[in-house]
């Protein structure tokens, strides 16, 4: 497995870790051995992961968001509407499915990826790393620009 793992996702007794270069790795033994997941993963440069149900999501560096149906034995880019392909955090709060991207900001999805709308109303910066959502709140943490927080499912945002 490569060493640079950037993103982890655990659903049931699989872990998925999302590494810089070899995509995307699967255990089902608690990290004894590791396969990788990669068909249909154009790119595997993998920043960010989320798990909603049967559907895992994985951020890429350049290329957008992939979805996988099937514990990441296929993977099919989901980017309708997303500006910028460099997605460094996801996040799941309710049933919507947030992205936050290097310089785009925040984009939204209600259809499993299959179309994103831009929610950076009131972010002073677009530079997201970080998001993290509980039903109630989402929050935003950015590069240099502070932190953020939605209670509106990410129609508006305000500094914290």
């Amino acid at each position: 497995m490569n060493l640079y793992v950037l993103a982890l996702a655990v659903s049931g007794t699989k872990i998925f870790a999302g590494t810089y270069g070899g995509g995307v790795f699967l255990t089902n033994n608690n990290g004894t051995s590791w396969s990788s997941v990669n068909n249909g993963l154009e790119n595997t440069f993998v920043l960010s992961l989320v798990i909603d149900g049967s559907n895992i999501f994985a951020g890429t560096l350049g290329s957008g968001v992939y979805l996988s149906t099937d514990n990441g034995t296929n993977w099919s880019a989901v980017n309708n509407g997303l500006t910028d392909g460099d997605v460094q955090a996801l996040a799941i709060s309710n049933t919507n499915i947030f992205a936050g991207t290097f310089s785009g900001g925040i984009f939204l999805s209600t259809d499993n990826g299959t179309s994103w709308s831009a929610m950076n109303n009131g972010l002073i910066n677009a530079n997201i790393l970080s998001l993290s959502g509980n039903g109630l709140y989402l929050f935003a943490g950015t590069y240099g620009g502070g932190a953020f927080l939605s209670t509106d499912n990410g129609a508006n945002w305000s500094e914290i």
